[in-house]
């Protein structure tokens, strides 16, 4: 009868009426609510690890008890003591048994690597068998001819596949524990597949984050991740881990906590880049770290590419909340950063209007460059289809009678382009660098034809002068050999001649 929300008022006045009707009616016994019960242990195991002070045996009275029954009323597991080997192998064998938990909270327990063994270990070694026994395999086969992005029903074929107990977990916080990279490890062993939404790991020694690398394919419903308070240092591991967060591995985050994280601007530059193919992450804290101006220049860029407008479309435009501040990073490049963030708008757009959304942050966008900034030169815009905004821009911005502020500005701005001027000269100077683009292809289509022209008449111009060199070899043998043919007609003619006065004095002779 007591209500579930632990609502003192109706309890006294429960204990209240209770009294009053034992005084009324003697056949009515009293219960005594301010006696403690003895607890019961199922176990000698339970009565070893739990039964030492009252303090666990509360804990096993109120929380372990009933997630040992797999009671499905029980959802929360909220620890905040420390605890022993014994009692987090007894946990763990609780939850590798349970499958209605949906809340994990154990916060400044003294969780180090071996105390993760004893809470994960079953659930490790039960998805490594189910993983030798190709059960994944099949989960994607199913989930790809069943094709829908329900949670429910996603956790339904994981329980039927016996997959993951933690069919429900969507919360786990694990602050103020000594986890560690090998830790980090086991649990992101021990939670692949579950549809987790927020995984808090605050102040627990975090070094190296690549354990997050492989949790990018287990973890696709993860929303919110904290890492606030840990050590990352400048390594390839980190910096691949960042890029992992920053470039959609986890396709749903949504929210991102660095803080005081000792992310310096290295790791930033080298991880930024990753931003631009992000649609999902809006919020994202790094807040007192060594980022410095070069780490806020690089994250600026991400969100806005400003050296040509094409690059600008395709920058980031959902991150709109982010917080660098700290005491290496001047108040200059913190504001430009914010104003550009600020531009961004919120995930989760339809792509009609989403489309609409980007045009409309990219103009914003580089009206606010141009604001910053009055020696831009507007000529590398000029290549673009909205290569006329930049000059409607300077001349808004260069108006010495009558200074606009900001708002009058941007109202000035959405005015020009709805007019129909506007468009009519938007258009011609498409169809201009349109005719740009042709003539300069028939240019250099040109240009190739003269040069293989070229190239063909110092090839004739070298075969003609073969062809002559060998007719001049020809011509001085032919000459050679006529006069030797000369000679032996004139030897033959002579022959001849004689033959002809033989027989011609012979002839004479006979007729004589």
């Amino acid at each position: 009868l007591i209500s579930r929300r632990g609502n003192y008022i109706q309890t006294a006045l429960l204990v209240e009426t209770t009294l009053s009707m034992t005084n009324n009616d003697n056949s009515i016994p009293l219960v005594d609510l301010t006696t403690a019960q003895k607890i019961r242990f199922d176990s000698e195991e339970d009565k070893a690890a739990f039964g030492i002070n009252r303090c666990y045996r509360d804990l096993y009275k109120k929380q372990i008890y009933k997630l040992k029954q797999n009671d499905a009323n029980f959802c929360l597991l909220s620890v905040s003591e420390i605890l022993s080997e014994d009692i987090c192998d007894r946990i763990g064998l609780c939850l590798w048994r349970n499958s209605h938990i949906k809340n994990i909270t154990l916060t400044s327990c003294g969780l180090c690597e071996e105390k993760m063994e004893k809470l994960f270990s079953r659930i490790v070694d039960q998805h490594e068998q189910n993983e030798s026994n190709d059960y994944l395999k099949k989960h994607d086969i199913l989930e790809k001819i069943l094709n829908v992005g329900d949670t429910s029903l996603t956790g339904h074929v994981m329980c039927y596949l016996a997959l993951t107990p933690f069919t429900k977990l969507f919360h786990v916080d694990l602050s103020g524990n000594f986890v560690g990279t090998d830790g980090l490890a086991v649990l992101f062993k021990a939670i692949a597949g579950a549809p987790v939404e927020e995984l808090r790991l605050n102040s627990c020694l975090l070094e190296d984050l690549s354990p997050l690398i492989i949790g990018a394919r287990k973890l696709k419903e993860l929303k919110l991740l904290s890492l606030n308070d840990n050590r990352l240092y400048s390594t390839a591991g980190n910096a691949q881990a960042l890029s992992v967060l920053f470039d959609g591995g986890y396709p749903r985050l949504q929210q991102l906590f660095l803080g005081d994280c000792n992310i310096n601007s290295e790791l930033i530059e080298t991880s930024a880049p990753s931003l631009l193919s992000n649609k999902t992450l809006w919020h994202c804290h790094m807040f007192n770290n060594l980022i410095g101006d070069r780490g806020v220049e690089a994250l600026s860029k991400a969100i806005c590419d400003w050296t040509s407008f094409e690059k600008i479309i395709t920058s980031n435009h959902t991150l709109r909340k982010i917080l660098v501040g700290g005491d290496w990073i001047t108040s200059v490049s913190e504001k430009k950063l914010q104003r550009l963030s600020m531009i961004n708008f919120y995930p989760g757009l339809s792509p009609a209007i989403r489309k609409q959304q980007i045009n409309k942050a990219a103009c914003l966008k580089l009206f606010t460059l141009l604001s910053d900034h009055d020696d831009i030169d507007p000529s590398m815009f000029l290549y673009y289809d909205i290569g006329i905004v930049p000059l409607i821009f300077s001349k808004l911005l260069n108006m010495q009678q009558c200074p606009l502020l900001t708002k009058e500005l941007l109202t000035a701005f959405y005015k020009i382009l709805k007019c129909k001027v506007f468009q009519k000269k938007l258009s011609q100077a498409k169809k201009l660098q349109i005719n740009r683009d042709a003539l300069r292809k028939e240019e250099e289509e040109t240009r190739m034809k003269n040069e293989q022209l070229e190239a063909d008449n110092a090839a004739l111009s070298e075969e003609n002068r073969r062809l002559k060199e060998q007719i001049a070899s020809l011509m001085a043998q032919n000459s050679t050999d006529s006069k030797a043919n000369y000679l032996e007609a004139e030897q033959n003619v002579g022959s001849i001649a004689e033959r002809v006065k033989t027989r011609a004095k012979r002839r004479k002779r006979g007729r004589k």
